[in-house]
């Protein structure tokens, strides 16, 4: 009858025999891969944490997504993020339809919460009103659409008027 070797996990204190993977048990194999088992650490200066992404521990990448700096640690609690024109990702006139869409929702709330500025049914989109001297075009899921940066010209609609506006004013272009 044959015997066979045993082997224990490598790591201090620790005796599983259970499958090895780099002479680890599964738990401190996990560990050790999880935290970046490449060897790869931290690269701001006094942090020597394992490394996560973009070259920075997982606490420095939170931190730069958050305030757009490693470094600055926030504050809990109410203000803690920043937003409009405070926040890094700002991009002010050169919004993209996606971002001027963010911002209607974030400053006036999502339309289907209010009544259709045309019919009084219960509002579904925020529609443009195609006033704005400075209309941009953009290309959402493959179709051109026009649009403002300016939130205020904007109106809740539902989607039969707003697609009617946005005909009637393709009519006329």
């Amino acid at each position: 009858m044959a015997t066979t070797l045993m082997r224990v996990c490598s790591e201090d204190e620790c005796n599983r025999s259970e499958q090895l993977r780099r002479d680890m048990c599964q738990m401190h194999y996990v560990r050790w891969k999880t935290s970046g088992g490449s060897g790869r650490v931290c690269g701001q200066a006094d942090c020597g944490g394992p490394h996560y992404a973009k070259d920075l521990c997982a606490k420095h990448y939170i931190r730069l997504n958050a305030n757009g700096d490693p470094r600055v640690v926030g504050v809990r609690g109410a203000g803690r993020k920043l937003a409009g024109e405070q926040h890094y990702k700002w991009t002010g006139d050169d919004a993209s339809y996606g971002a001027v869409h963010y911002r209607l929702r974030k400053q006036r709330g999502l339309a289907s919460g209010q009544t259709c500025a045309h019919c009084g049914a219960s509002a579904s989109q925020w529609a443009y009103d195609h006033t704005d001297p400075d209309e941009r075009t953009g290309v959402d899921h493959g179709h051109v659409l026009r649009y403002s940066v300016e939130t205020s010209r904007y109106m809740p609609l539902c989607a039969k008027c707003h697609k009617a506006l946005d005909l009637a004013h393709r009519r006329e272009r």
